[in-house]
């Protein structure tokens, strides 16, 4: 990804990523955490397994309690099946157990951003596993909804953006997105996308999906979009 995109992200802005796997979604948003330079950076592989999601200097963690414990610093939290399974006595019945652990990650972050001056950026790799449609977590939506304020920097990656929380895909400063075959998420994209000066280009993005070569559209805070070569895949 440009360098000169990547460092147009400023502290508390909200970058979306969107494309299917192996689009090179992943690789972008390794690009924005590689280059976060002052600040905590925290990294949701929700997966578990996704080499894009390792960073120079990063600790990989299992557990939100450690995750918790180690914070602030570069961490890689890829949660356990049990920390995706198991209930807890206390957890909200309508939260998933995954929800639930990330609810006290969520929480340190936000406590923080009110001591801590330094930016933080938060990378979630496949949104859908922490959010749907109807539902997200109170810490998580607050991260979202209010962060800006306290320098939480969100990149948030998906292949489904229609099924995340509206909160989650809206009002983003940054939107990439790279293949998406689905016709449901270009019509969200093309919306998320939208370049008042060029209908035509997002009418495009509407009806048709880039091919799978990755290359990908950027809209920034100018709301003008852009095609841009494709990635140098690592």
């Amino acid at each position: 990804m440009p360098e000169a995109i990547v460092h147009q992200i400023r502290p508390g802005e909200k970058v979306l990523v969107l494309g299917m796997n192996g689009s090179g979604k992943s690789v972008i948003a390794q690009s924005i955490a590689a280059a976060w330079a002052v600040g905590p950076v925290l990294i949701v592989d929700t997966k578990g397994d996704d080499p894009a999601a390792l960073i120079p200097n990063c600790t990989v963690l299992y557990h939100a309690d450690d995750v918790v414990k180690r914070l602030p610093g570069r961490i890689v939290y890829r949660p356990s099946l049990d920390e995706k399974r198991r209930r807890r006595p206390g957890d909200p019945p309508r939260l998933q157990p995954l929800w639930c652990r990330f609810e006290t990650v969520a929480t340190k972050l936000w406590e923080l951003s009110m001591s801590d001056p330094r930016p933080a950026l938060v990378v979630v790799h496949e949104l859908r596993e922490l959010c749907t449609e109807q539902s997200i977590g109170p810490a998580f939506r607050e991260l979202i909804t209010a962060g800006r304020s306290h320098g939480i920097t969100l990149v948030l990656v998906t292949q489904r953006p229609q099924r995340v929380a509206l909160e989650a895909r809206s009002e983003a400063q940054h939107v990439i997105a790279l293949t998406l075959t689905d016709s449901a998420a270009r019509e969200e994209a093309a919306q998320l996308l939208a370049d008042p000066d060029q209908p035509g280009m997002v009418q495009l993005i509407r009806q048709r999906s880039l091919p799978l070569d990755h290359r990908w559209w950027y809209r920034g805070p100018d709301f003008r979009l852009s095609l841009h070569a494709p990635l140098a895949m690592r």
